[in-house]
Order: C-alpha cells, then sequence, then structure tokens
C-alpha cells in the first residue's frame, strides 16, 4: 500500500507513489499523502511550495481547426507529430478526412483532450 508520493523539487510534477515508511528518514521530494487520497494524483496534481495542489485547467477555445487559448510553449500531440505552440493559437489543416484526436501538454496545467473532425 502507497502512502506517499515522490515529485520533483523544482517543478513540483508527481513522478508516483512510493511507501514512506520512517517519518525521520522522508527524503526532501517525497511527501505523505492524506489519508483516503488516490497515489495516482500526478495528472490532476503537483507540489506548489510543498503542498500538493490542483493543477490548473486550460482555457482553450475551439472554433473549427483553430484552437485559442493554449498556454505559451505548449506541445500539441496529434497522430504521431508534436508541435509547439507560440501565441496561444493554433490552426490545423489535414490531408484527409476523419477525426483527429489530440492532447495539449503545458505543465504545471492539466493536459487537455480534445478532436478534431474533418
Amino acid at each position: 500500500m502507497y502512502n506517499g508520493i515522490i515529485y520533483s523539487l523544482e517543478s513540483g510534477l508527481i513522478y508516483g507513489a512510493t511507501q514512506i515508511h520512517d517519518a525521520e528518514n522522508i527524503k526532501p521530494n517525497e511527501m505523505y499523502l492524506p489519508e483516503g487520497v488516490d497515489p495516482s494524483i500526478g495528472g490532476t496534481h503537483y507540489v506548489l511550495d510543498g503542498v500538493l495542489t490542483e493543477r490548473p485547467l486550460m482555457n482553450i477555445t475551439k472554433d473549427g481547426l483553430t484552437l485559442r487559448g493554449i498556454p505559451e510553449n505548449g506541445t500539441v500531440f496529434i497522430k504521431s507529430s508534436m508541435y509547439t505552440v507560440i501565441g496561444g493559437e493554433a490552426t490545423f489543416s489535414f490531408n484527409y478526412s476523419g477525426k483527429y484526436n489530440l492532447r495539449i501538454s503545458c505543465f504545471p496545467y492539466q493536459d487537455y483532450f480534445d478532436s478534431l473532425e474533418v
């Protein structure tokens, strides 16, 4: 049974769960989890100033094949490609019709998932 997490001291990114056996020997990048908290919370939480904190949501709007409100230097993953977004907006074009699933990542924000239909 896991009762703690391991995280980056620089960014607060949660790497995974751990079993902490001895409070006196806890490492600087480990933290006890409150009772009942699922240790797989890395996708929705991070450690900010030593406090387990919910990662903010991206405020992205979609207009056809254009996405706006992408955080600066956000990365869009679509099919087998990835693109870094500068300026908060991305417009896509595709050679074939269909549904294209995408993910946008920009820590500390929670990943954004959507699809585009052509």
